[in-house]
């Protein structure tokens, strides 16, 4: 846990609560569970907190807690509606004699329309009523929203600290530990995500296997879009992987040998389709493709033309070899 984490959780049970938290870091920086572990302090009427055994613990880790309220994106926005319905529901007295959360998770995802009309309400609160905003960086919400928040910045803590917390914590073999930690950029909460849940790996499996089959002479581009349109949602990952996967192929070819143990040979076999530029181009393309989903884009569309740009990559490389053959 960060020194910002503690001294917030520290704040709270010392019963200096702030109106108003926002939580930014990156994706896997562990935002939600921080979000979550503050609103289960705040209603949860044990010891210690949150005790995971009283009434209100029960409710909240059940989705029923009548206090706990929760502003969700549709279709990627929080429109200025949800905000007003949520001041109205607010108005409201809350159930119980302790603290209302409120968690409002991707925050930029308000239009500013909402956010203005947030304002207000986040600045002076009803009585006992807590904001808990989570986002990537406070740059993506309006300063004044920002200004009415208690920050909190979640950063990481190093691949060495996450490896070493993965095989104390929960007991990973060294070699899959350091694994875990690369994948999650020395992010604990995203390497243990990587150890523990299935879903991230296969994905990352099946993308590799995507880039094999991409470099095999004929091969249709978007013939491996199956596999990124049926975990759509997760289009983020998915580019975070590609732009990995295609580092890593880039450091290899550089000399720096296979980082992945399980697919050090693909690492090998790709590197071979590509050259140093192309790597490159495909790497800025993903980075773009990266920033435009973050303002919403068309998701099918930018993976589809990172596909097709890697498969360029490839056979500019190939035409590239022929050439110098010839000479």
């Amino acid at each position: 846990m960060s020194i910002p984490q503690q001294t917030l959780f520290v704040s709270v049970l010392s019963g200096r609560v702030p109106h108003a938290v926002l939580i930014t870091g990156e994706r896997g920086a562990g935002k939600r569970n921080t979000a979550e572990r503050l609103a289960g302090m705040l209603l949860c009427t044990g010891h210690p907190k949150p005790c995971g055994a009283c009434r209100g613990c029960r409710l909240r880790e059940t989705g029923s807690h009548p206090d706990l309220l929760r502003v969700s994106e549709q279709k990627g926005t929080i429109k200025i509606e949800t905000v007003r319905d949520l001041i109205e529901e607010l108005s409201k007295k809350p159930y119980g004699e302790g603290h209302r959360a409120v968690l409002i998770e991707n925050a930029q995802a308000m239009t500013v329309q909402a956010q203005n009309c947030l304002l207000k309400t986040l600045e002076d609160p009803p009585d006992g009523t807590v904001f808990v905003l989570t986002c990537r960086s406070e740059r993506e919400l309006l300063p004044t929203v920002v200004s009415r928040c208690r920050v909190v910045r979640i950063t990481g803590e190093g691949e060495a600290a996450a490896r070493v917390r993965l095989e104390k914590e929960l007991g990973t073999d060294a070699r899959e530990a350091a694994l875990f930690a690369r994948l999650g950029e020395g992010y604990f909460e995203r390497a243990r995500e990587w150890a523990l849940e299935k879903g991230p790996m296969e994905l990352r499996h099946g993308l590799w296997s995507v880039l094999m089959r991409l470099s095999e002479p004929g091969a249709d581009p978007l013939a491996g879009y199956a596999l990124c349109k049926d975990r759509a949602e997760e289009a983020g990952l998915i580019l975070s992987v590609l732009s990995g996967i295609l580092a890593e192929v880039l450091l290899y070819k550089q000399g720096g040998g296979a980082i992945s143990p399980d697919h050090a040979r693909d690492t090998a076999a790709l590197s071979k389709k590509f050259s140093g530029p192309g790597l490159q181009r495909c790497l800025e393309c993903a980075a773009r493709a990266g920033a435009l989903i973050e303002v919403n884009a068309h998701r099918q569309m930018l993976i589809e033309d990172l596909l097709l740009k890697i498969k360029d990559a490839m056979e500019d490389s190939l035409y590239d070899q022929s050439d110098r053959r010839a000479l």
